[in-house]
């Protein structure tokens, strides 16, 4: 990767600006928001998916102390599970064709 003298990773920061650019040159928020609101909502499901995991594999290094409690245990699998649920609900209720592709994309990564 290249950086700048002052430790900037400049091809990433070329990148967010032509892509924010492009974006605001559409000039029209209808356009922009559903695909702004997938990209927030498949974070906040893979961080649910990522805590489901973590709990299910009994992770070591999963921090928090009451999680290896049964009752506790079961309790996070739960709310992760429902939140991974809930949140590609959302997606497809928003815009089914943005969540297909932000699906899509995700797999790909």
């Amino acid at each position: 990767e290249k950086l700048s003298s002052s430790g900037e990773p400049v091809h990433a920061l070329l990148f967010t600006y032509l892509a924010a650019a492009l974006l605001v040159l559409i000039g029209e928020l209808e356009l922009v928001a559903p695909l702004l609101s997938m990209c927030f909502l498949m974070a906040y499901a893979f961080m649910n998916c990522s805590c489901f995991a973590l709990t299910w594999l009994h992770s070591s290094t999963w921090r928090p102390s009451w999680i290896h409690q049964r009752r506790w245990r079961l309790l996070n699998l739960l709310s992760c599970g429902s939140g991974v649920v809930i949140c590609i609900t959302i997606m497809i209720l928003v815009h089914p064709v943005w969540a297909m592709a932000a699906c899509l994309i995700a797999i790909g990564l």
